[in-house]
């Protein structure tokens, strides 16, 4: 079982991307975050695989968050979703330990996709 955390500034999306995560059989979305500060206390709490993160979050960006995660625990993987395709951001995400910088918008297996690879240790450098 691959354990998500989701974070998303709006409670909105994270229910809806917490609520799609649980359809599969192998996904478990074991808590929220709405802002940078929580993602990190309920990464030592919870001991996610996976934080899919939005790349614009209250406090601190995905880019900012993945690089303290992998920091704090290297074996917590980064999805980074953004509603825009800039590569810089991508770049320094991939750069900063994120396992995968998507767009917000792509088809919902992509997402599911890139848990599964995040989890298994693969990232799109080493794809």
């Amino acid at each position: 079982m691959i354990r998500v955390l989701v974070a998303d500034s709006h409670s909105q999306v994270r229910g809806g991307l917490s609520a799609f995560l649980r359809t599969f059989d192998d996904l478990d979305p074991v808590g929220q975050a709405a802002d940078g500060g929580e993602v990190l206390k309920l990464c030592i709490e919870l001991e996610p695989d996976v934080v899919l993160v939005d790349a614009h979050l209250i406090q601190m960006d995905g880019v900012t968050i993945a690089r303290l995660v992998r920091q704090m625990n290297p074996h917590i993987q980064v999805v980074i979703l953004s509603n825009y395709p800039d590569l810089q951001m991508r770049q320094r995400a991939l750069e900063a330990g994120a396992a995968a910088f998507l767009q917000k918008d792509p088809a919902t297996d992509d997402i599911v996709n890139a848990v599964r690879k995040a989890a298994n240790g693969q990232n799109e450098k080493n794809q």
